[in-house]
């Protein structure tokens, strides 16, 4: 969930089919304020604290997906302590396309370095100028099983 909901925020793009000048566009800051889950347990939650930023071409995200523990000092914190606080923080970077009606994250650097250069889909539905519906398509490992539906509001 961590992946899509970073992605999702990511979810916000508008390079490949540029929208007519009066059609909506992706370029400007965004925060998720619902994400919708299907199965296995289908509800909806707040996300945590996060902020997408999208250019003509380029977007970067961040995410907190859980409670981060405090953490003292970290040149002596143990494993388990350092993966409690940094583990739910997601960040990445990249570049993005729109183009019928998907909008495809490419990271260039990221947290995990598993998500680099691996494709993130999403759908996308404009609800007005200020809100946009995403919905996973496929993330890192593939196709998504059971899509997630963020939505998003613009935040500048």
């Amino acid at each position: 969930m961590k992946t899509l909901l970073v992605f999702a925020f990511v979810v916000l793009q508008a390079a490949g089919d540029r929208p007519a000048a009066s059609a909506p566009r992706i370029v400007g800051a965004w925060r998720a304020v619902e994400i919708t889950l299907t199965a296995p347990i289908a509800q909806t939650i707040e996300p945590g604290p996060n902020l997408a930023v999208f250019s003509a071409t380029q977007y970067s995200r961040v995410l907190v997906a859980g409670l981060q523990a405090p953490l003292g000092d970290p040149r002596v914190a143990t494993a388990d302590e350092l993966r409690a606080t940094w583990g739910p923080f997601v960040g990445e970077a990249g570049t993005y396309v729109m183009s019928d009606g998907l909008i495809t994250l490419r990271p260039i650097a990221a947290k995990n370095p598993a998500a680099v250069a691996k494709p993130i889909v999403f759908s996308y539905r404009w609800v007005d100028r200020g809100t946009l519906l995403v919905t996973s398509v496929s993330d890192r490992n593939g196709a998504v099983a059971h899509p997630e539906t963020i939505t998003l509001h613009r935040v500048e």
